[in-house]
């Protein structure tokens, strides 16, 4: 890694970004999360002459270069050059309130010309530049999720990726500032891959640090059907959604029994569950106090996680009763296939098949599919050619 000193211009800066050669956001950074009053007191301090820190920019071979310290100062710059932000009252009645291109020329120039210190990152690796990035923001604390999309990996792409389906992106109903969605997904992903427990940022920061040559397993797979499949189940921002610890207790409840229960279909069946139990939390029936404090309270801790957990069950069981459950024997025995094979005459079952498949390589197949209920047994099996099998899937 190479480091050297470099003075720019704050105009000269605000040209590069606005020709792109300078990337504000790189994947690491936490986005813009000054407020107005902050960025407008930056802009009165330049005026002032005040010195402002050092800022920390990676050159990229082939790509502008990437803001690795000081993207919040460089926001409130840009903001305040573009006319989108206006001088706090600290800059004196005669500025108080105006814009970069309403205030006198003088001070529009010593805007321009203030001077910004850089240190300007060669020959540095992804790795390396997310340690920088970690602890160059000790100063100013970053939340779980801004602290863990530092953290590069297996992991990391996943947790990026399911925050981004619709279930996040179109159902939750509190908003994604600052990683919230992420955040969240996050502590979806301990639970489903590692087994039940805290899910803290400590935690979630071992998970993401020790699975960085990770790969998606059947868990986590199952746990993106989940995802995907909630995405269809509640309305735009429903109020079942509205919470952090909510959401985590829905889904994973949901995960949990998968594999147990039939749930494509009983989409109205697990609305209604949902809200019902909402609705039974916030009365004020004390049977749902512990569920009430769970959620209120050390939320990420594993007791916590529990006696929600236990009362997301229970609610499925008590208002959707009905939800199929699936045959837990899933494989047809060796006996079951010979009988199926001498009944169907070892030929393909599909309409217009007919072929004669050899006994080692038929495929047993759920007439009624075993994903949606269907029962291991020979009255509801068939044989079926690989081709025919492999084109059926679940349907």
């Amino acid at each position: 890694m190479k480091v050297d000193a470099k003075q720019l211009s704050a105009l000269s800066v605000y040209k590069r970004l606005q020709k792109g050669e300078i990337d504000l956001a790189p994947e690491y950074q936490r986005g813009s999360v000054w407020s107005r009053r902050r960025q407008s007191l930056l802009i009165d301090s330049m005026l002032r002459g005040y010195d402002l820190p050092k800022f920390f920019i990676r050159e990229v071979d082939g790509g502008p270069s990437e803001v690795v310290d000081g993207q919040q100062r460089l926001n409130a710059i840009v903001a305040f050059l573009a006319n989108e932000l206006k001088l706090p009252r600290e800059s004196g009645v005669h500025l108080a309130g105006r814009s970069y291109a309403s205030v006198p020329i003088d001070v529009s120039d010593a805007i321009d010309d203030y001077q910004l210190s850089f240190s300007v990152i060669r020959d540095a690796d992804d790795e390396a530049i997310r340690e920088m990035f970690l602890r160059l923001q000790m100063g100013v604390r970053l939340n779980a999720a801004e602290e863990l999309n530092a953290v590069a990996g297996g992991m990391h792409d996943f947790v990026q990726a399911l925050a981004e389906k619709a279930f996040f992106s179109e159902r939750v109903a509190f908003s994604s500032n600052r990683g919230a969605h992420r955040h969240v997904a996050s502590q979806l992903a301990r639970l489903a891959v590692e087994g039940f427990g805290d899910v803290r940022k400590s935690d979630l920061l071992t998970l993401y640090r020790t699975r960085a040559a990770w790969a998606p397993d059947d868990n986590a797979k199952r746990l993106r059907q989940v995802i995907d499949w909630l995405g269809g189940v509640f309305s735009t921002r429903d109020p079942v959604l509205r919470n952090r610890g909510q959401v985590v207790s829905v889904a994973y409840g949901i995960y949990s029994l998968w594999t147990d229960l039939v749930f494509a279909g009983s989409e109205q069946a697990v609305l209604h569950a949902m809200r019902m139990l909402d609705q039974k939390h916030l009365g004020d029936d004390a049977a749902y106090g512990d569920f009430r404090l769970a959620l209120a309270h050390s939320s990420d801790q594993k007791r916590s996680l529990e006696t929600r957990h236990r009362y997301v069950l229970g609610g499925l069981a008590e208002f959707a009763p009905d939800i199929p459950r699936r045959d837990p024997k899933r494989i047809f025995s060796p006996e079951e296939r010979a009988a199926m094979y001498y009944r169907d005459g070892g030929r393909c079952q599909h309409s217009g098949c007919g072929l004669v498949v050899d006994f080692a390589s038929f495929h047993a197949d759920h007439v009624e599919a075993w994903a949606k209920g269907g029962a291991t047994t020979l009255a509801n099996a068939q044989v079926l050619c690989p081709t025919h099998n492999l084109a059926k899937g679940a349907r």
